[in-house]
């Protein structure tokens, strides 16, 4: 049985979407911070998480188009920080009453699928965030780093439009399926 670590998480387009790839341009090239531009697919929302058997990716795709989701849009109200041993820049999204239903009708579809969940996921510790830098940051320059990237501690809104399923087991996350939003 081979299993792969799969997130289900939003996908949006836009003028934020290319904001966030310029800051992680940003990020490599004037700050030596990397780890999310090197590692990431591109800029999402991600639901659920876990580990769940290769074979069940294709099914666990068709379910969730089966869930027939519209597209929607989401506010941020800019970036955040989460303070820990090495602070994590990410875009804050707002937990609205739509977010958390798709959230939970895709957890419910999809708890099945899963062997193990991503404790990231779980419902005390999720926030609807996408990430900005993680893993390689550090305290040292976090002033001039929210300096640099002024253009993202602002309102943003979004219109979500896909939900992708993320292969997140190797180095580099590789987007499995992309499931269009009606």
């Amino acid at each position: 049985m081979r299993c792969k670590e799969i997130s289900i998480a939003l996908g949006f387009e836009g003028s934020l979407n290319s904001k966030l790839k310029s800051s992680w341009k940003i990020l490599k090239e004037e700050f030596n911070i990397n780890y999310i531009s090197e590692h990431s697919c591109k800029p999402h929302i991600s639901l659920h998480a876990g580990s769940i058997k290769e074979t069940n990716l294709r099914e666990l795709a068709i379910r969730l188009k089966k869930l027939k989701l519209r597209k929607f849009t989401i506010k941020s109200p800019g970036a955040g920080i989460f303070i820990s041993k090495k602070p994590i820049l990410f875009i804050r999204w707002e937990t609205n009453l739509l977010i958390k239903k798709y959230r939970q009708a895709i957890r419910n579809d999809s708890e099945n699928f899963f062997i193990k969940n991503n404790i990231y996921t779980n419902d005390d510790l999720w926030i609807p965030r996408t990430a900005i830098a993680y893993r390689d940051t550090s305290y040292a320059n976090l002033d001039i780093i929210f300096n640099r990237l002024n253009f993202l501690f602002k309102k943003h809104t979004v219109e979500v439009n896909s939900i992708f399923l993320i292969d997140y087991s190797k180095n580099k996350e590789v987007i499995k399926k992309k499931i269009k939003l009606i």
